[in-house]
């Protein structure tokens, strides 16, 4: 992963669970977990150009709002990818 700015901070929530945030605004910028070594989990709305990153699949679909309809076909997790 390359950061086009200065390196986010770290905020280790919980165990095993780091969030990444800019240092200067705090916007969060990205979630990993020592559960899921593959993924880094991007908050796409705060990406300089969101539309050139479609997602991928979805994560923590059990817990989506009520009111949030997705009408696409991509994979949906309870919780994380491949991490369950």
């Amino acid at each position: 992963m390359n950061w086009s700015g200065a390196e986010p901070k770290v905020y280790n929530s919980s165990q095993g669970v780091e969030r990444l945030f800019c240092g200067t605004c705090g916007t969060q910028m990205a979630y990993r977990t020592a559960r899921d070594g593959v993924n880094l989990h991007l908050y796409t709305a705060t990406l300089e150009s969101p539309g050139t990153t479609p997602p991928r699949f979805h994560v923590f679909h059990s817990e989506h709002v009520s009111w949030l309809h997705l009408h696409d076909s991509l994979p949906r997790y309870a919780k994380l990818s491949g991490a369950e």
